[in-house]
C-alpha cells in the first residue's frame, strides 16, 4: 500500500491542507509547531483510529473551536493498483431538547466513508484489514517508526518477537541428555505424566531450601536447651533399681512377722533378682556401647555420602562444561567458515559493472554506488561475525576457566573421599565384641553364691534398721528413677535432633542440586531463544535475558546495535541515526513476515543522512527552522543524488 493524497480540514489546528504523495517517498519540512506531527497523527488516525504519538483518547478536534467538521481524507493505492479513498469526518452533535430555546451538546459523531460512500464501522474495518493483510492491531507498530522499541514495554516486545520466531518449548531443552535428571524431578509426585513448570518447580525448591536452612539453624539451639535443662550427675539406672529392690525387700522383711521368715529363701530370691538385674544392666551397657559405635559409624557414612554427592555434582557440571566448550568451539569453527564465505570470499566482481541489458560499462557514479553497497555489505558481515565471535570467545574462555576449577575440585573431593572411606573401614574394625553376660566375673560370683544357698551351704545374716530410714531411701530412689527416665527421654530427643541434621543436610543437598539444574536449564533455554530470534535480523541483535547478582535470569527485551567499532551496544546508548535505522530494520523484518507493505512515518529524520533502503514508502518529518509553513518534497535517494 502507498499513500497518494492526504486532505485535512479543521484537523488539530490545520485549517486546510492537501499533500500529494503520489506514492513516492516524501519529506515534510517545517519548524516546530507548523504541523508535521499533526500530519503523522492524521495518517495514523485514518488507518488505526489512534495517534502516531501514542496520545490516549486521541481526538482530531481543534482546541477552542466548536460546531465544525473535522475531516481527514486519505487516498491510498493497494499493491494490486486499486485506489481507495478513506475518509473520517468528526463533529460535535448539538440537540435542541423539548422546551429549550437553544441546542445543547450531546456528544460526538464520527462518519466513515470508503470511496465517498458512507459505510458502517464494520465495513470500514474490513477494508483496513484487507490493506494490512489482517494485521489491524499492528498498524501503529508497522507504520510509526520507534513504536515497538520506545512505546512497548519488555513483555509486549517479547510477545511480538515470539510471534515471529516461535517460542522455544521446555521439551526442546529437556530432550538434551544433560537434563535427564531434571526431567524426572519435574514429575509431580503421585502422577505419571503431570509435571511442574520449571519456574514453579524452582520456586518450590527455593522455598524448601529456605525451610531446611531455618531448620538446620534451629537444631543446635534446641539441643543446647535440652542439655541445659538436664544438666547434672545421674546414677546408673540399673544400680538405682537394684538398690531400690533390695531396700523394698528389707523393709518388707522388717514389717513381716517373725514366723514368716523361712530360712534362706528370701536371700536366694534376692540373689536371683541381682542376677536378673545384672543381666539387664550388662545388656543395657552393651547396647549403649554398640549404639555409640553405630552412631559414630553413621556419622562417618553420612560424611562419605556428602562428599560423594558433591563429587557427583561436580562431575555433572564437568560434563556440562565439556559439552558447552565443544559446542562453543563448534560455533567458533562455523563463524570462521562463515567469515571465509561472507568476508574473505566476497570479492568485487568486475563483471558486475557491465550492464546486463546493453553490454556497455555502467556510468562511473553507478559503479561507485554498486561498489559502496558491496563494501557496506562486506563490512556489515565482518562486523557482525567479529562481534558474534568475540562474544562466543569470551564465553568459551569462561567455560574453560570454570572447567579447570571444577576438575581441581573433583581431584580434591576424590582425595578427601578416599581418606573418609579409609577412616570408616578402620573404625569398623573397632566394633565392640558381643560377649554373653554368663561369661562375666559378676555373673560367675553371683551364680556361685546362688548355688551354695540352694545347696544349704551358705547363709546370710539380716540386720534390720529403722522403718523410717528404709522408707526415706526408697522415696529418694523412686525420685531418682523418675529423673533418670526424664533424662532418657531428653537424650532420645537430642539423639533424634542430631540424627535429623544428617537427614536435613541430605535433603538440602537434593534441593540445591535441583535449583542448580533449573538454573542451567534456564540458561540453555535463554541461549536457544536468543539465537532463534537473532537469526531473523542482520544488523541489530536482541538481548532477551539478563544475569542477576544472585545468578538468576531476568527477562528483558533490549535491541543491541553495532557502534562504529562493530561492538554491540544498548539501543539507548546508540546515536539517533543508528536508532532510526535499527527501528527501520525491525519494521522491515516484520512487514515481510506479515506480507504487508505499509508506509512508514520517520520522525526526527533530520538526525540521519543515510536512511536504510526500504521497499515500502516512507514519510520523513524534518525539523527546519527556516520553514515557517510546511514544505513538501519528494525524497531523493542516494543514487538519484549521484546522477544529479
Amino acid at each position: 500500500m502507498r499513500l497518494i493524497k492526504l486532505f485535512l480540514e479543521n484537523f488539530r489546528g490545520i485549517k486546510s491542507l492537501t499533500i500529494d504523495f503520489n506514492g513516492d517517498d516524501t519529506v515534510i519540512y517545517g519548524a516546530n509547531g507548523t504541523g508535521k506531527t499533526t500530519v503523522a497523527n492524521a495518517i495514523s488516525y485514518v488507518l488505526s483510529g489512534k495517534s502516531a504519538t501514542g496520545e490516549k483518547d486521541f481526538s482530531p478536534k481543534t482546541v477552542g473551536v466548536h460546531n465544525v467538521h473535522h475531516v481527514a481524507e486519505l487516498t491510498v493505492c493497494k499493491d494490486d493498483g486499486e485506489v481507495v479513498v478513506l475518509k473520517k469526518e468528526f463533529y460535535e452533535k448539538w440537540t435542541k431538547k423539548r422546551g429549550s430555546q437553544s441546542p445543547t451538546f450531546t456528544g460526538h459523531v464520527c462518519e466513515l466513508s470508503i470511496n465517498d460512500l458512507p459505510v458502517k464501522t464494520k465495513e470500514y474495518d474490513k477494508v483496513i484489514s484487507e490493506l494490512t493483510n489482517g494485521h489491524v492491531d499492528d498498524i501503529e507498530f508497522l507504520t510509526v517508526m520507534g513504536h515497538m522499541v520506545e512505546k512497548m514495554n519488555d513483555n509486549e516486545r517479547r510477545k511480538v518477537l515470539f510471534s515471529l520466531c516461535g517460542e522455544v518449548t521446555d521439551d526442546d531443552i529437556l530432550a538434551k541428555p544433560e537434563f535427564d535428571e531434571l526431567s524426572k524431578l519435574l514429575v509431580i509426585e503421585g502422577t505419571k505424566d503431570q509435571r511442574y513448570e520449571i519456574p514453579d518447580f524452582k520456586k518450590k525448591c527455593e522455598s524448601k531450601r529456605r525451610e531446611l536452612n531455618k531448620k538446620l539453624d534451629s537444631i543446635p539451639e534446641s539441643i543446647a536447651t535440652l542439655e541445659s535443662a538436664m544438666a547434672g550427675e545421674y546414677e546408673d539406672e540399673a544400680d538405682v533399681k537394684a538398690r531400690l529392690a533390695e531396700n523394698r525387700a528389707k523393709l518388707q522383711k522388717l514389717l513381716a512377722p517373725a514366723d514368716a521368715v523361712n530360712g534362706n529363701e528370701e536371700i536366694i530370691r534376692d540373689v536371683k533378682e541381682k542376677i536378673a538385674e545384672g543381666r539387664q544392666k550388662f545388656g543395657e551397657s552393651k547396647y549403649k556401647a554398640l549404639s555409640a559405635f553405630s552412631e559414630t559409624e553413621q556419622t562417618m557414612m553420612n560424611d562419605v555420602a556428602k562428599y560423594e554427592t558433591s563429587l557427583n555434582r561436580a562431575k555433572t557440571e564437568q560434563k556440562w562444561l565439556e559439552a558447552e566448550i565443544e559446542r562453543k568451539t563448534k560455533v567458533r569453527e562455523e563463524l570462521l567458515g562463515e567469515f571465509e564465505v561472507k568476508v574473505k570470499a566476497m570479492v568485487w566482481d568486475e563483471n558486475s559493472t557491465i550492464c546486463p541489458t546493453c553490454g556497455q560499462k555502467m556510468p562511473e557514479d553507478k559503479i561507485n554506488e554498486l561498489f559502496s553497497k558491496f563494501s557496506a555489505e562486506r563490512e556489515a558481515n565482518k562486523a557482525y561475525i567479529n562481534a558474534k565471535g568475540k562474544a562466543n570467545g569470551v564465553e568459551l574462555e569462561k567455560h574453560k576457566e570454570t572447567l579447570k576449577a571444577t576438575v581441581a575440585d573433583i581431584e580434591m573431593l576424590e582425595a578427601v573421599l578416599k581418606k573418609q572411606n579409609e577412616a570408616l573401614a578402620k573404625w569398623r574394625e573397632s566394633k565392640p565384641v558381643d560377649t554373653p553376660y554368663e561369661e562375666t566375673d559378676e555373673y560367675k560370683e553371683l551364680k556361685k553364691t546362688l548355688d551354695e544357698l540352694e545347696a544349704g551351704t551358705a547363709s546370710v545374716a539380716f540386720n534390720p534398721t529403722d522403718k523410717a530410714d528404709y522408707e526415706k531411701l526408697i522415696e529418694e530412689d523412686e525420685q531418682k528413677l523418675v529423673d533418670i527416665g526424664a533424662k532418657a527421654k531428653m537424650d532420645e530427643k537430642i539423639a533424634e535432633l542430631k540424627a535429623s541434621v544428617k537427614t536435613v543436610s541430605a535433603e538440602l543437598e537434593k534441593q540445591e542440586k535441583a535449583i542448580y539444574l533449573c538454573e542451567q536449564f534456564m540458561i540453555a533455554k535463554a541461549e536457544m531463544i536468543t539465537a532463534n530470534i537473532n537469526d531473523k535480523f542482520s544488523c541489530i541483535k536482541w538481548k532477551l535475558f539478563e544475569t542477576q547478582i544472585n545468578g538468576g535470569l531476568r527477562e528483558v527485551c533490549v535491541p543491541m546495535i553495532p557502534n562504529a567499532d562493530g561492538v554491540m551496544v544498548d539501543y539507548k546508548m546508540a546515536n539517533t541515526a543508528s536508532q532510526i535505522n535499527a527501528n527501520l530494520e525491525i519494521m522491515d523484518v516484520y512487514a515481510k513476515a506479515y506480507g504487508v507493505n505499509l508506509p512508514i512515518i520517520i520522525d526526527r529524520a533530520e538526525s540521519i543522512t543515510n536512511i536504510r533502503d526500504m521497499d515500502c514508502q516512507t514519510v520523513s518529518l524534518v525539523v527546519s527552522a527556516d520553514d515557517k509553513v510546511l514544505r513538501i518534497e519528494k525524497a531523493v535517494k542516494e543514487n538519484e543524488k549521484n546522477e544529479e
